[in-house]
């Protein structure tokens, strides 16, 4: 039979010799005791290690299933086909854990120069099946397993990410950390570890006998970024800009991250064109960008030498002017005392000169151009006070009493009025505010009782209405005539009174809260910054929850008070007024 170590030429020959021997003895006593082996197991039943019956497959049956791959495995040995006899052996020892089974196991990798597969399953039946073992054969796997040690080395691995998945030579071994190292043959081999989102790893091996590598491994972040250069085409001074932000003077290269950006160059009067880029993960990407001018000349000269000039509202001069203006449309104004304004649109191309020359045409209205310039820095903010008297009329909420059977109802339409109260403070044209409000409104109801000649109901309807709440409001800048608006949430509070005037003179109450917005708009008339005349619109509505009634009974047909428990209902629903505004809007 081949000895192990045939293959071997690093090892003294004495050595060699020894190993030899020793294998061949090992073999022998190895074929002699499968059948001795089992034979003993079968005397002496308490040495096998029986399982539990299977539900599936009673244990009989497994024995005997056991024994004929076991048998069948024995005869591919004898012939030399190991890589079968190792299938039978594996199916024998699934089926009965016979220790014979995985030394058999153990032979066949050892036949197949599977040095490391041998090593291990020795050392599985040292491991698992030591108390079924006897000395002689214990010795004889230990021997096994030194001598194959000097033909396999171990690789011991640690990586700094769990989960990783380690391969050595294309075949997986389990995901980081491992329980154990790895034991490989001689010879060279490569390890390499994946896990999402990360590089991989790839590391060769030169292993050698009784070899312990270790491997220690930190994993990379796959790159989210690629690499780009950004150039001037003709190498004039710019600075690089990537989605607005500047990097730096061009030539300019980084990692930026993946996706699509724009970029572009500017310098002093001068820029390129914007250009999209799309960054693939781990690229490298050179951009070449041409920068031209940004920038013309524009020159004006104006009669009367007087008048001032005016580009894009800045004052530049008077009587003539020329300069650098950016590429575009701009608006030219030339203004003098006594003289019609004159007023242009002018568009600058790169590069290029635009004259103008402006003759004004005389006329009555005197132009200041300091004056002009302190109006432009007005600011409109300040505090103010509005304070308005408020008509109104019910929309929407007020229901009309049931009319009894035998009577004719008539009810007249809600009407009142009030006191609007504001201040708050404008930042420009927006301001905030506190508002407040207090409003009463009065209807009736008559009801005539048309068979018995007995005297009608007269009912008259009080409310009265208090509001206290904050919003926002907008005053235009109008010199002379301003239009506002404002909303404002807040509270409601509400007391009505019913008086029974006829025929019995009784008064009900009731009392409501509920949540109401204030709704107005309106023209102050008057200069910016005095107190101005205010007119304009008020809508006052209320989100009441419940209805607002009275105890009061009602009356029947007959005058007699109802012993049911209807009331009258006075309010209900949302509340919805309407009505006029006049006052007065100091401050601002």
């Amino acid at each position: 039979m081949e000895s192990l170590f045939f293959t071997m030429n690093s090892y003294r020959t004495s050595r060699r010799k020894v190993a030899i021997l020793g294998w061949v003895a090992l073999l022998f006593s190895f074929h002699a005791s499968p059948s001795k082996a089992a034979a003993t197991k079968q005397a002496n039943p308490k040495a096998t290690n029986v399982r539990a019956p299977q539900p599936t497959l009673p244990s009989t049956n497994k024995t005997s299933e056991g024994k004929k791959h076991f048998n069948a495995g024995l005869k591919l040995f004898r012939d030399k086909v190991y890589d079968g006899a190792l299938v039978e052996f594996q199916q024998a020892y699934a089926l009965e854990k016979k220790p014979s089974a995985l030394r058999h196991m153990a032979q066949c990798h050892r036949e197949m120069k599977q040095f490391s597969k041998a090593y291990e399953e020795f050392d599985r039946l040292l491991n698992e099946h030591q108390a079924s073992l006897k000395g002689k054969k214990k010795a004889e796997i230990k021997k096994a397993l030194s001598e194959l040690a000097l033909v396999t080395g171990v690789i011991a691995i640690t990586v700094d990410q769990q989960g990783a998945k380690i391969l050595i030579d294309e075949k997986e071994q389990g995901e980081s950390p491992l329980a154990k190292p790895i034991r490989v043959d001689v010879g060279n081999h490569t390890v390499r570890v994946i896990k999402a989102g990360f590089e991989k790893i790839e590391w060769p091996i030169q292993m050698s006998g009784e070899d312990t590598i270790p491997l220690s491994i930190t994993l990379k972040a796959e790159p989210l970024t690629g690499h780009i250069l950004i150039r001037e085409r003709k190498g004039l001074a710019t600075h690089v800009y990537i989605d607005g932000q500047g990097k730096g003077a061009a030539p300019w290269e980084g990692d930026i991250p993946v996706g699509d950006h724009e970029i572009e160059l500017r310098g002093q009067s001068i820029s390129s064109p914007k250009e999209k880029v799309n960054i693939q993960k781990g690229s490298r990407l050179e951009v070449m960008l041409t920068a031209t001018s940004t920038t013309g000349f524009f020159q004006v000269t104006t009669v009367p030498p007087i008048a001032a000039i005016i580009i894009d509202g800045k004052h530049l001069g008077t009587g003539g002017w020329k300069g650098e203006l950016t590429k575009g449309k701009h608006t030219l104004l030339v203004m003098a005392p006594a003289h019609h304004d004159f007023s242009r649109e002018i568009e600058i191309l790169s590069g290029e000169t635009v004259s103008q020359d402006v003759t004004l045409v005389p006329s009555s209205k005197r132009y200041d151009p300091e004056k002009e310039r302190a109006d432009e820095k007005k600011t409109y903010s300040g505090s103010f006070i509005d304070l308005n008297f408020i008509g109104a009329f019910n929309l929407k909420g007020h229901p009309d009493f049931e009319c009894p059977p035998s009577m004719q109802c008539t009810h007249s339409a809600s009407a009142g009025g009030g006191l609007s109260l504001r201040a708050g403070y404008l930042f420009d044209f927006v301001g905030i505010e506190l508002a407040t409000a207090l409003m009463g409104d009065y209807h009736s109801e008559k009801q005539e009782r048309m068979a018995n000649g007995l005297p009608g109901d007269k009912f008259g309807i009080y409310g009265i209405n208090g509001f206290i709440g904050g919003g926002l409001r907008l005053i235009t800048k109008g010199e002379h005539a301003q239009f506002t608006m404002g909303v404002a949430p807040g509270i409601t509070l509400s007391h009505y009174i019913l008086h029974r005037s006829n025929p019995d003179g009784k008064v009900g109450h009731d009392n409501n809260q509920y949540f109401a917005l204030l709704f107005d708009a309106g023209v102050a008339l008057g200069k910016l910054g005095s107190s101005k005349f205010r007119l304009g619109a008020l809508l006052w509505v209320g989100l009441t929850a419940n209805d607002t009634s009275t105890n009061l009974p009602i009356l029947t047909a007959t005058g007699i008070e109802t012993t049911r428990s209807k009331n009258y209902v006075m309010a209900s629903d949302v509340q919805v007024y309407l009505g006029p505004t006049l006052g007065i809007l100091y401050g601002y």
